[in-house]
């Protein structure tokens, strides 16, 4: 069956082409009359929009792309459901990208969505800004979480070290007498290290000695059980 056209559209609805095309784009002054006919012939006719041709014309997509190590991580799935919310209340859809901390993977997908030309990226992946040379070169907006990239590109980033001395101090105040803090094997950015440092600092404040097990986080949920079984098992021993 042959696609309808926006001529066919203006016909049925005793239009001009251009008003049409004022319509889909909500340019200019447009009565609610005009608005109904020409949206009830693209109804009729099945119409859609060329995408492609409605992007060019606005200068935007409307997609933003959002890279996070993995959706599996309860805190980057709630950023995540929580950020594309927002973006599809303000008008935009998202592109996500898992980069599960592989320099590659995350290559691939920050080359997909520029090539996509979306409107704006939010990077909160883990991988070193040296390693990935595209964010030196992007020219959109970018705002980063936790993870510095350039000096032009905002940073929203957490306060670790009070983070870390509260949680260790609540712990304290509760009853804790063994706390170990965990750390990723991996070599990320130095503000992560933050919360080590508040740790240590208020376990020797407190005269309690300071137990930091480094882990591979992205391991199998029974290999970091069983890591866990036995890390305990042999400080009960000593």
């Amino acid at each position: 069956m042959k696609q309808p056209k926006m001529t066919d559209v203006a016909k049925l609805a005793g239009v001009s082409p251009t008003t049409v095309s004022r319509v889909i784009n909500r340019r200019g002054y447009l009565s609610n009359k005009t608005i109904n006919k020409v949206e009830d012939a693209m109804r009729q006719l099945n119409y859609r929009p060329n995408v492609i041709a409605k992007q060019l014309q606005s200068q935007q997509t409307k997609v933003i792309g959002i890279l996070v190590p993995s959706v599996a991580n309860p805190f980057f799935g709630e950023l995540t459901y929580q950020l594309e919310r927002a973006f599809f209340n303000a008008g935009f859809k998202v592109l996500i990208g898992n980069a599960e901390n592989d320099v590659k993977k995350e290559r691939l997908y920050l080359q997909e969505l520029l090539a996509r030309e979306v409107d704006g990226l939010v990077i909160a992946t883990h991988n070193h800004q040296r390693q990935i040379p595209e964010y030196q070169n992007a020219n959109l907006p970018i705002v980063s979480i936790d993870r510095y990239l350039r000096s032009s590109i905002p940073n929203i980033s957490s306060d670790n070290y009070t983070g870390g001395r509260l949680a260790t101090e609540e712990l304290i105040k509760r009853g804790a007498k063994h706390i170990i803090h965990t750390d990723s094997v991996r070599t990320f950015n130095k503000l992560d290290y933050l919360r080590q440092q508040a740790y240590r600092d208020v376990m020797k404040a407190h005269g309690m000695k300071p137990i930091t097990y480094s882990i591979d986080f992205d391991s199998e949920p029974q290999k970091m059980h069983r890591f866990f079984k036995l890390r305990i098992y042999n400080s009960s021993a000593t």
